[in-house]
């Protein structure tokens, strides 16, 4: 049904003054949201590229010392699909992740926004603190069962506590994530109480180091996280590793010599075996034990070839795992590192079989970078959210990113959500990804590529999915920009029910700077999902006028 525009209005005035204030403004979806920091740009560099005996340029937008930001964002959202229902009704996924739907009308809404943002970082020589409060309260005009608070929290630090020797590191996020990328989905960065659960992830890692000489380095490191989401057992990580690599003394061989034993606990899940937020909550549980010992080495032919090598020993166990891998590893590869350049090959011996693992990074422009790397491991959903907490790093110039590759960290790592019916079981995970991300001129771009596969091993569940989504923006004039973004995801499972997804997405507008502090903006959005399951395919449309104020 249409939106009656006159009961939407007359619940949400404040619609009429976003109207006459913006004169437009347009982002990807995610940009409906504020845009909390400067986005990670890669490092600039001299044209003659590291070593070459010139001083590189330094970063014009590195944060030294203590810098604190805050704003607000309003915005008007009208969209023809509020509950994100199918084309055969409202969407649930059973236990057996079977989806099913339930007949139920597309309704239109008008959806008021305020998310306040709070971002506080710090670099000094002993201290490197960033952290972004972004909370949000959406209200629907006729829809108010759907109307939320949701708490956006992301944060890392690193403090160096006893020069040269004690370091204690911590991380946190707080956010609000799809569940199952099968379920509901919208524009515009709406979540779904129907299709949505509260991720609450933190770390906090102390770090003993002490130097041998010259000689070596020697380092041990205990990790404690823990991650919580409702959608799947809650989980606690305790992780204990001890290192030694080579000091300064060595000339052409670099070595590191590791022994890690780390044990991933699962909890009781609430509502195990219960429908909760039309998705399926799973049973059964299981723990994680990891030990592993390594020794890996590089040695540099020259300034530019170097060979890659290590062996060692794992065990891990996990009562979902049919086998647990148990014996000796080990890779042997090149890297390859040039001016703009940097690329490793390795062939792995690894988790009962072989494999090449890949990673590369090439400098296409001084603020331009493309990434690309392939991996495969065995974990659970648990431990990847904890690792991916583990990587989220603090840039130069203020913004969170997920390690070097300099990437917007994001809490859920991947395209299928936080249950997409693997549950609490581990899985093998074979992941490619390629990116492109920075700044050429006038112009903005990010691209990326995710090739991603899942494999059980006792619950015959088998997913795949490969998603490329591009980003543009161009500075018109100096104070107005243009944005457009696409996206394009495939999702194939095979489990108790063999189901293809294609989802299509695409948004585009503009933005004007009404002042230093004050920009307008104006985005239309559209998400379509083509399944081969009837009755599942999903379509919405919504256009979004919004402000944001700089404090």
């Amino acid at each position: 049904m249409w939106l009656d525009l006159g009961a939407a209005f007359a619940q949400s005035r404040r619609v009429v003054c976003l109207v006459a204030l913006a004169s437009m403004l347009a982002a990807a979806p995610a940009a409906a949201q504020m845009t909390t920091t400067p986005a990670a740009q890669p490092p600039v560099r001299n044209a003659q590229g590291a070593g070459s005996g010139v001083a590189e340029k330094v970063d014009p937008t590195e944060i030294r010392g203590l810098d604190i930001r805050a704003g607000v964002a309003l915005d008007e959202i009208f969209t023809d699909n509020a509950r994100g229902v199918a084309s055969g009704g409202a969407l649930t996924v059973q236990s057996n992740n079977t989806i099913t739907t339930t007949p139920q009308a597309k309704t239109s809404d008008l959806v008021s926004r305020a998310t306040p943002m709070l971002s506080i970082v710090d670099r000094t020589t002993r201290l490197q603190a960033g952290m972004v409060f972004q909370p949000s309260y959406q209200k629907y005009a006729l829809a108010h069962d759907l109307d939320r608070f949701e708490n956006a929290l992301q944060g890392t630090a690193s403090a160096e506590l006893w020069r040269e020797h004690f370091f204690l590191d911590g991380s946190i996020s707080m956010s609000s994530e799809i569940i199952n990328s099968q379920a509901a989905v919208t524009t515009n960065g709406r979540t779904l109480d129907t299709n949505r659960a509260d991720l609450n992830s933190y770390l906090l890692t102390p770090t003993y180091r002490q130097a041998f000489g010259t000689f070596a380095l020697g380092e041990v490191k205990y990790r404690l996280g823990e991650t919580s989401s409702g959608a799947i057992a809650p989980a606690t990580s305790n992780d204990i590793a001890a290192t030694l690599r080579n000091g300064a003394d060595t000339d052409r061989l670099a070595w590191t010599f590791l022994l890690e034993t780390s044990r991933t606990s699962q909890g009781a899940t609430p509502d195990a075996g219960q429908i909760v937020n039309n998705v399926a909550v799973p049973t059964a549980t299981n723990a994680t034990s990891r030990d592993t010992g390594t020794f890996d080495s590089t040695y540099a032919i020259n300034h530019v070839v170097a060979l890659l090598g290590g062996f060692g020993y794992e065990e891990i166990r996990n009562g979902s795992l049919a086998e647990n891998p148990k014996g000796p590893i080990g890779n042997f590869g090149i890297g390859i590192t040039g001016a703009r350049s940097e690329l490793k090959v390795k062939m792995n011996y690894r988790y009962g079989g072989e494999f090449v693992s890949v990673d590369g990074k090439y400098e296409l422009g001084p603020q331009l970078r493309l990434t690309g790397s392939y991996n495969e491991t065995v974990t659970t959903a648990q431990e990847q959210t904890i690792d991916d907490l583990a990587a989220l790093r603090l840039a130069a110039n203020g913004s969170l990113v997920a390690g070097p590759s300099g990437q917007a960290y994001v809490p859920v790592n991947s395209t299928l959500g936080i249950n997409s019916g693997i549950g609490n079981t581990a899985y093998h995970d074979n992941v490619a990804r390629l990116g492109v991300n920075g700044i050429f001129g006038r112009n903005t771009y990010t691209m990326g590529l995710l090739d991603e596969t899942r494999t059980t091993q006792t619950t015959n569940f088998d997913e795949t999915t490969m998603a490329v989504s591009g980003g543009w923006a161009r500075e018109l004039t100096p104070l107005t920009k243009f944005n457009l973004s696409l996206g394009y995801t495939n999702t194939v499972e095979r489990g108790a029910v063999q189901r293809t997804d294609n989802t299509y997405n695409a948004s585009t507008g503009l933005s004007f700077q009404l002042n230093d502090s004050l920009t307008a903006t104006a985005t239309y959005s559209v998400v379509y999902r083509r399944s081969n399951q009837p009755g599942q395919d999903v379509r919405e449309n919504s256009l979004l006028f919004g402000i944001r104020k700089s404090i």
